[in-house]
């Protein structure tokens, strides 16, 4: 299938304070160093560029990933107080694409793979919020991550997204909230109404009410349902950390691209 091509923003703000960070001695979770003496940034970056569906790369975060960012010929903006305001001020650069690829920058065994069936199953783009499920199965047993149970089945969300940048602005208040529980599907979905979690308790909670709740919004949403789990692989404290690395090893960087 012949895609549009699109462009992708990578959130890589920071503050220095997490303790992943500080153990670090980094400003930003995307200048932590993995075991080849690379920083993470980079995986997500070189991983980018091998798709053939991507036109250009837009990074925003500290000042100290600039150089990192014009390596690979990837534009970059200074990062603002808060994911919402960065990823407004990342996507002006994009304001004349219908939708863009956000991705967080702490998903360094992220493939290619992964990128290219989100965005074939997210094509022709033409809503205004994409947002990946991939299955509690699909994770290797060693990977701790939260998990909702639905009609449909038990799911963790991912660290990848597409949406469309005209809408953000309109979207106020409500972008901040579901950008802050975007590893959380239950919390984001219960941004839409109380009788969210009252469905989940009971059992009764399926996709299609989740989206009729978002519709009232009049945001229109889909949900990727995806097998490929290292899109909800992120690297959240020094243990995820330790397991992806782990992993990585069996299966090294090169092979996946």
């Amino acid at each position: 299938m012949n895609l549009e091509k699109v462009n992708c923003l990578v959130l890589a703000g920071g503050s220095g304070d997490s303790p992943l960070e500080k153990r670090g001695g980094v400003s930003s979770k995307a200048l932590i160093k993995m075991k080849d003496g690379r920083e993470m940034i980079r995986f997500i970056i070189e991983t980018m560029q091998e798709l053939k569906e991507l036109k250009e790369i837009t990074v925003i975060g500290p000042e100290e990933l600039q150089d990192i960012s014009s390596d690979y010929g990837a534009k970059f903006v200074i990062q603002e107080d808060c994911i919402t305001d960065n990823i407004i001020k990342g996507s002006k650069v994009f304001q004349k694409d219908k939708s863009i690829i956000v991705s967080s920058s702490d998903i360094p065994f992220i493939s290619k793979e992964a990128i290219s069936d989100f965005l074939e199953r997210s094509y022709p783009g033409d809503h205004d919020f994409y947002y990946p499920l991939i299955s509690k199965e699909c994770f290797p047993p060693e990977i701790k991550k939260t998990f909702v149970t639905l009609k449909e089945g038990t799911f963790a969300g991912g660290n990848i997204f597409r949406l469309n940048p005209k809408k953000l602005q309109q979207f106020g208040d409500l972008t901040e909230k579901i950008m802050m529980s975007r590893k959380r599907p239950l919390k984001m979905a219960s941004l839409f109404g109380i009788a969210i979690p009252f469905l989940y308790l009971v059992g009764g909670l399926s996709i299609d009410k989740i989206l009729d709740r978002i519709n009232r919004y009049n945001i229109s949403a889909k949900p990727i349902f995806s097998h490929f789990f290292e899109l909800g692989m992120d690297v959240d404290d020094q243990h995820d950390l330790e397991t992806i690395e782990e992993i990585m090893k069996n299966r090294p960087f090169k092979e996946r691209v």
